[in-house]
């Protein structure tokens, strides 16, 4: 099934989707989506991320899943193709972050940043151990995951989505308070103004208090 070229990348987007899914709501993310202002170019899932005045800025997640060279690598026992496949691995790694930073990454319009997702742990660390993460995310800005690290990831940016809601909800519990104890110390004046209009004067009810000579 996986020599097909459709299919692995049907395959990893079928695995980085559950994952989204899992965590975010159909709200918090979008499928197929041109990231990029005036570009046809499309990333398989964009991450919707509260902007400046209300403004959606998107974090573009895309899978990738060079699985010829990895393949290489988990199963042959042969130095030199090893070598190779290590090689070849490099290179696709750093044309697919290459290729993210230069279509998704649209400041304002997303995060400074994307993320590439890699759908098998082992590819991830093949990765790590060629030294690819620091040199992608210096190069072109884009952070590489494995199906651990992005369940990790997008599950501390849903811990941040409900921080924001709640911290959003309390600035409206804030204002409301505010109101209404405004409305309150206007309600509390009128009724002090409308206590000294209904009250005599002590002279008068000194006169209406006081026992006269008819009692």
């Amino acid at each position: 099934m996986l020599t097909n070229v459709k299919t692995k990348g049907i395959l990893g987007e079928v695995i980085l989707g559950n994952i989204i899914r899992e965590f975010l709501t159909a709200g918090q993310f979008e499928e197929n989506v041109a990231t990029k202002e005036g570009s046809g170019d499309r990333v398989e899932f964009a991450v919707r991320l509260p902007g400046k005045d209300e403004q959606t800025v998107w974090l573009p997640v895309d899978s990738k899943f060079p699985y010829e060279s990895y393949s290489i690598l988990h199963d042959s026992a042969d130095p030199d193709a090893i070598a190779d496949a290590r090689k070849r691995l490099r290179t696709e790694l750093l044309k697919y972050a290459k290729d993210v930073s230069d279509k998704y990454i649209d400041v304002p319009n997303t995060t400074d940043f994307a993320v590439i997702f890699l759908p098998l742990e082992g590819l991830y660390l093949e990765a790590l151990n060629l030294g690819l993460f620091e040199e992608i995310q210096s190069k072109y800005k884009v952070n590489l995951t494995g199906p651990t690290t992005f369940t990790a990831f997008i599950n501390a940016l849903n811990m941040g989505f409900r921080s924001l809601l709640i911290e959003k909800k309390s600035a409206d519990v804030f204002k409301l308070l505010g109101a209404v104890k405004t409305e309150f110390g206007k309600f509390a004046d009128a009724l002090e103004r409308r206590k000294r209009r209904s009250t005599p004067p002590p002279t008068i009810w000194k006169r209406w208090s006081a026992p006269g000579p008819d009692r």
